[in-house]
């Protein structure tokens, strides 16, 4: 085809007038704006989804893959029991760590879970709540809401006299995404 002999402008929508085609146009135009508002909180709070997930992971292997006594093929080294004393020390939150001064623990328990099916729930549920909740509270939001869920989860099971002299800790993100759940349904 020459460029004489151009074929003429076809509307892509056969039903629609002009305006209708520029009111399309203008939804388009908006949910494109709307779109690109939501992409950096979400990134960002995915993001910080992701890194909490790789710690919560590397915190639960410690334990699991040093207790596992069935797995090891070799006694635990004295390196190996310093790391898991610390981990326990300073993740799994009881009632004689809070007596001992670890009130950190209010929060680092949010990142030791049990077992894995406890794991594969808590993080499967931050990955699919977490960066939603970061778009509709705003990522520095979602760091209050783990912080502020974490304390609370830890400082409810303390109140609540699930410890005995540090039998049956309590870990995990729990209180966390029970915030979740909360302002979610509010």
């Amino acid at each position: 085809m020459s460029m004489h002999n151009r074929a003429p402008h076809v509307n892509p929508h056969p039903l629609m007038n002009e305006a209708d085609s520029k009111g399309l146009e203008r939804l388009n135009s908006l949910l494109e704006m709307a779109a690109n508002k939501i992409q950096k909180p979400w990134r960002l709070a995915r993001l910080m989804c992701l890194s909490t997930t790789a710690a919560c992971t590397g915190i639960f292997a410690v334990p699991f893959l040093l207790n596992n006594r069935e797995t090891a093929t070799l006694p635990a080294s004295a390196p190996q029991k310093k790391l898991l004393r610390f981990v326990e020390d300073h993740t799994y939150l009881s009632a004689s760590g809070l007596k001992e001064g670890r009130w950190h623990t209010l929060l680092t328990h949010s990142f030791q879970h049990g077992n894995i099916p406890h794991i594969f729930v808590n993080l499967s549920t931050l990955m699919s709540m977490g960066p939603l909740a970061g778009v509709w509270f705003g990522p520095g939001n979602l760091v209050s809401l783990w912080v502020g869920g974490a304390i609370a989860g830890g400082a409810c099971g303390v109140a609540a006299g699930m410890m005995k002299a540090g039998i049956n800790p309590t870990m995990g993100q729990c209180g966390y995404l029970c915030g979740f759940q909360c302002l979610g349904s509010g």
